[in-house]
């Protein structure tokens, strides 16, 4: 029951990081049900699942509704996606090793990225090195933008929505490719290619072991 109420309160609230904290959540939800989880490590246990994996999936879902209330057309990489039967939803990859070896290439207006876990993936950098404008969502309580720093920065590389009722209104500036949308891109097609390939990292990797002009 408390785990339904759970799910409830997240599809009915507000979409907003301080309506998903997990603490809040609980603490409500056993108002509302009249149960309480009142052994403490038990309780740790449970706040660290709803954080982790409640409200990132609840969260998901909130976005893949709002995307498919679009009339345009949706490519989605990563596990999980093809469970949701939206009729514009076409499932592109399963991981990045798929993504690159995709023919034709996707060339997409805009690169929806919500990421749970470890923002900093190799499939966002892929995007910002293809030049893909990136519109960087935040599905969990985690403050996305601290993970993709120092290699991606807010507004300088991508635009940051931290309200996902905002996702309509900020893809139409994806839609009619406005000049700051392509700028930001170019941005970060640049900065990725020029100090943030595998070749760097592994040269910097070699500079940590072995010291300078490896």
């Amino acid at each position: 029951m408390l785990w339904r109420n759970l799910r409830q309160l997240l599809s009915s609230s507000h979409t907003t990081a301080a309506a998903r904290n997990a603490h809040n959540l609980l603490a409500r939800a056993e108002r509302e049900t009249g149960l309480r989880v009142g052994d403490a490590d038990l309780r740790s246990d449970f706040l660290r699942l709803i954080a982790d994996v409640i409200v990132p999936l609840a969260m998901l879902e909130h976005l893949a509704e709002l995307l498919s209330k679009q009339r345009a057309r949706v490519h989605t990489v990563g596990r999980g996606w093809q469970r949701l039967d939206h009729a514009n939803f076409t499932h592109l990859a399963d991981d990045y090793a798929d993504l690159m070896n995709c023919n034709p290439p996707p060339a997409p207006h805009v690169c929806v990225y919500a990421p749970v876990g470890d923002p900093l993936r190799p499939v966002v950098l892929h995007a910002a090195a293809n030049g893909w404008p990136l519109l960087v969502c935040e599905p969990g309580a985690f403050n996305v933008s601290d993970g993709l720093k120092p290699v991606l920065m807010p507004e300088q590389h991508y635009q940051l929505l931290r309200d996902t009722l905002e996702l309509p209104r900020a893809l139409q500036s994806y839609v009619d490719v406005s000049p700051g949308v392509t700028r930001r891109a170019e941005r970060a097609a640049h900065h990725v290619r020029a100090s943030h390939t595998y070749a760097h990292r592994l040269g910097g990797l070699a500079q940590d072991l072995f010291g300078p002009g490896v």
